[in-house]
C-alpha cells in the first residue's frame, strides 16, 4: 500500500510540473480579416527577420496599402503588437499566437475590430512581379513591373499612367488584385516618375501617349498574350488617356474607363475647385469661378495674356472672397498643355468594347461626365459600352458612405465586383 501511495505521488508531482515553453516563431506570412458590424477588410501581415530583428509589413488591398512598414513592432512570449499611424489615427494591434494563427483586436480612438490572420504559403509582397526596363525615342529609360498569375493568364490588363508626380505605386493594389484572379498585368513609372527618366511635366500629351504605347509593346511581348486579349484600365486622366489609345492601336481589346472627365482636365480642376469651396463662398462662388477660371486658363496656354490677369486679379483683390482664388507663382509657372486635352476627340472612333465607371460622390470630374461620355460614344460606332454609376463613391473609388468603422477608408464595396463581372463576360476572359 505504501508503495502505491508513494508511486501516486510521483505521478500527481509530474503532472504539475510545467511543460517546457515553446516560443512562437512568428515570420512568415498572414491573411485573413477584420471584422465590425457590416464593415470588413482582408488584410495581409509579413513577418520576417532582418539581421536578427523582427520586421514586419502591413498591406490591404482594399485601402490601396501595399508594404506599409509596421511601427513599434515587438513580441512578448506568445502574443505580439504593432502599430500603423495615418495623417489623422493610430491604430494599435495587439495579438496573440493560436495554432499557427496570428489572433487578436486592432483598436483606433474609442473604437476597435477584432482579427484572424492564418499562416499562409503566399510570396512575400516585394517578391511579387518582375521589374523591367525600355527606352524611348528621347534615349530614356523607364520602369515598369509585369505580373503574371501561376496559371495560364485570363487575359491581360495594362495600367495607363494618370497625371501628377505618382509613379505605378499608385496601382500596386489594383495590380496585385488582378493578379489574384489570374490576369496578367503590366504597370509602369511615367517619365520622371518613380524610377523613370525624363520630366512628366514639360512632357506634352503626344509624348506621354508615346510612352505609353511603347510600354504596351514591351507587355505584350513579355506576356506571350495575344493583342486582342490585352485592355487598358485607368483613372482620372489615365482613363481619358485610354480612347486615343485605343484608337491609336486598334488591335487592343478592351478598356476600363474609371472616373473619366467628359471633358478637359482644366474643366475638372475648376470643378474640383468649385465643390471644395462651395459651402465656404455660398453666394458668392460664381463671381469667384470666373477669377479661378481665368487664372487656370493662363496656367493651360488658353490665354497668354499675363497683363491682362493680373489687371483681373488685382480688380478682384477687395472682395471677401479672394482668398480663395488659387493663383501660382507665375514667374516660375511653365505653360501646360496638358490640362486642355479631352477624351472627346478620341470616342467616336472608339471601336473595342468599355466599360466606364463613375462615382457618384465623384467632386473632381463634371456631375455630368458619364452623360457626356456615353452621348460621345453612342455618336460613333462602338456597339460595347456599359456604363455603372456607384453610389457613395468618390473620384479614387473609395466609399463616401456610412460606415461602422469610419476609421478605416475602403474601396467602395462594388468596385471589384463590377470590374470582374464585365470582364467574365467577355469573350477574351475564359
Amino acid at each position: 500500500m505504501r508503495i502505491l501511495v508513494v508511486l501516486l505521488t510521483i505521478v500527481a508531482l509530474a503532472s504539475c510540473q510545467q511543460k517546457e515553453y515553446e516560443a512562437p516563431s512568428w515570420p512568415g506570412h498572414y491573411t485573413g480579416w477584420m471584422t465590425k458590424g457590416s464593415f470588413a477588410d482582408s488584410i495581409r501581415v509579413d513577418l520576417e527577420m532582418r539581421d536578427s530583428v523582427l520586421f514586419g509589413t502591413f498591406s490591404s488591398l482594399a485601402q490601396n496599402a501595399v508594404g506599409i512598414p509596421l511601427q513599434n513592432l515587438r513580441t512578448s512570449n506568445d502574443s505580439i503588437y504593432f502599430e500603423l499611424r495615418s495623417d489623422r489615427f493610430q491604430y494599435l494591434f495587439e495579438s496573440r499566437w493560436e495554432n499557427g494563427d496570428m489572433v487578436g483586436d486592432m483598436k483606433v480612438d474609442t473604437s476597435g475590430m477584432s482579427f484572424r490572420l492564418q499562416a499562409s504559403e503566399q510570396v512575400a509582397i516585394e517578391k511579387m512581379g518582375t521589374d523591367i526596363g525600355f527606352l524611348t525615342p528621347d534615349s530614356l529609360e523607364l520602369q515598369g513591373t509585369i505580373f503574371l498569375p501561376d496559371t495560364t493568364p485570363k487575359a491581360g490588363i495594362f495600367f495607363v499612367a494618370s497625371s501628377g508626380p505618382a509613379g505605378r505605386q499608385g496601382t500596386l493594389a489594383d495590380a496585385l488584385y488582378f493578379t489574384g484572379q489570374g490576369y496578367a498585368v503590366f504597370h509602369y513609372d511615367k517619365r520622371g516618375t518613380g524610377y523613370s527618366q525624363g520630366d512628366w511635366y514639360t512632357a506634352s500629351m503626344e509624348t506621354l501617349l508615346n510612352d505609353d504605347q511603347l510600354a504596351l509593346d514591351r507587355f505584350i511581348e513579355l506576356s506571350d498574350l495575344e493583342p486582342g486579349q490585352i485592355g487598358l484600365m485607368g483613372s482620372s486622366q489615365g482613363a481619358a488617356k485610354i480612347p486615343a489609345l485605343l484608337t491609336a492601336m486598334p488591335e487592343l481589346g478592351f478598356g476600363m474607363l474609371i472616373s473619366c472627365p467628359g471633358g478637359s482636365l482644366l474643366e475638372s480642376d475648376l470643378n474640383f475647385w468649385r465643390n471644395r469651396n462651395q459651402e465656404r463662398l455660398g453666394d458668392d462662388l460664381g463671381a469667384a469661378a470666373e477669377i479661378q477660371s481665368a487664372v487656370f486658363d493662363y496656367l493651360a496656354g488658353k490665354n497668354n495674356d499675363r497683363v491682362a490677369l493680373e489687371q483681373t486679379l488685382q480688380a478682384a483683390s477687395d472682395n471677401d472672397w479672394f482668398e480663395a482664388i488659387w493663383v501660382p507663382n507665375l514667374d516660375q509657372w511653365q505653360t501646360d498643355p496638358k490640362m486642355t486635352y479631352s477624351p472627346k476627340l478620341y470616342l467616336k472612333d472608339v471601336g473595342q468594347p468599355l466599360l466606364i465607371v463613375q462615382g457618384e460622390a465623384d467632386i473632381v470630374i463634371p456631375a455630368n461626365s458619364g452623360e457626356v461620355l456615353q452621348q460621345e460614344l453612342a455618336a460613333g460606332k462602338n456597339p460595347s459600352v456599359d456604363f455603372v454609376a456607384l453610389p457613395n463613391a468618390d473620384h479614387g473609388m473609395y466609399f463616401n458612405g456610412p460606415s461602422d468603422f469610419p476609421y478605416w477608408r475602403n474601396k467602395h464595396p462594388d468596385y471589384y465586383p463590377t470590374v470582374m463581372q464585365w470582364l467574365q463576360q467577355k469573350q477574351w476572359s475564359k
